[in-house]
C-alpha cells in the first residue's frame, strides 16, 4: 500500500506513506513504488513538497526515505498513534522538495 494524504493544494505539498507486508520487505518494491509515487506528485500532480512522518524505532524505512533524497528534519515527541496498537510514538519529519527530484 502506498499513499498520498494530507493533500494541501494550496501549499502544493501531501504527506507519503508506504506500507509493506514483511514477506516483501527488502525485495525494492518500496524503492519501486516510491520512485512511482514521487514521480507522480511531482510531475502530474505538480507538488513542491513531500513529507513523511517515520517511528523514530522504524530505520528500514528511515533509511529508505533517505536513499530516495528526502531530508531529515526533525523529530516530534509523541508525534503519531498506532492505530494497530494504540501506542504512541517518537516520528522523524522527513521532506523532499521538487527541486531535489531529477524528473
Amino acid at each position: 500500500m502506498i499513499g498520498l494524504r494530507a493533500f494541501d493544494r494550496f501549499g502544493k505539498k501531501a504527506e507519503v506513506g508506504c506500507w509493506l507486508g514483511k514477506k516483501y520487505w527488502r525485495k525494492g518494491f518500496g524503492t519501486e513504488a516510491m520512485n512511482a509515487i514521487i514521480r507522480f506528485a511531482f510531475a502530474k500532480l505538480k507538488l513542491v513538497r513531500l513529507e513523511a512522518e517515520i517511528f523514530v524505532e522504524n530505520k528500514p524505512s528511515a533509511g529508505l526515505v533517505q536513499k530516495l533524497g528526502f531530508k531529515k528534519e526533525g523529530r516530534k515527541r509523541k508525534g503519531t498513534r498506532a492505530k494497530s496498537t494504540g501506542k504512541w510514538h517518537d516520528t522523524y519529519s522527513f521532506g523532499l522538495l521538487r527541486s531535489d527530484v531529477k524528473l
